[in-house]
């Protein structure tokens, strides 16, 4: 039988929730939560709590999902890498590149190098 782990704030479920919905129709799979997960759910929570404090902005239950669920949406085009190996604790360990990234519109243009690589040696064959 699975251990239920207890959540601090009701706010964290619905943003596990949210999380796993998300998860589920990027990648198809559902996404397998552990105690050390749970813990990061709070740690974003915290830090876009302390992001709506410095920038001003309200930082009620309701802006905080509508803040996560943004930042959920904008991981494609912000960092393919955190995309791809998309967690709580991924998201909260590149939390100020991300938040960054979003905010200045910036998106990643940059092709990872094997890409880079195949596409050289294409262009070299065809010369």
């Amino acid at each position: 039988m699975a251990k239920t782990i207890k959540m601090k704030n009701p706010i964290h479920k619905e943003m596990v929730d949210t999380f796993h919905k998300w998860y589920m129709e990027k990648k198809m799979l559902p996404f397998v939560w552990t105690a050390k997960e749970m813990a990061q759910i709070d740690m974003v929570y915290k830090n876009l709590v302390q992001l709506c404090h410095a920038t001003g902005s309200a930082s009620d239950n309701d802006s905080i999902l509508i803040l996560w669920a943004k930042m959920l949406s904008g991981l494609q085009t912000v960092n393919s890498w955190v995309y791809q190996n998309a967690s709580p604790s991924m998201i909260n360990c590149k939390f100020n590149e991300i938040v960054c990234a979003l905010r200045n519109g910036k998106t990643e243009t940059k092709q990872p190098e094997y890409v880079q690589t195949k596409i050289s040696i294409i262009e070299e064959m065809f010369k």
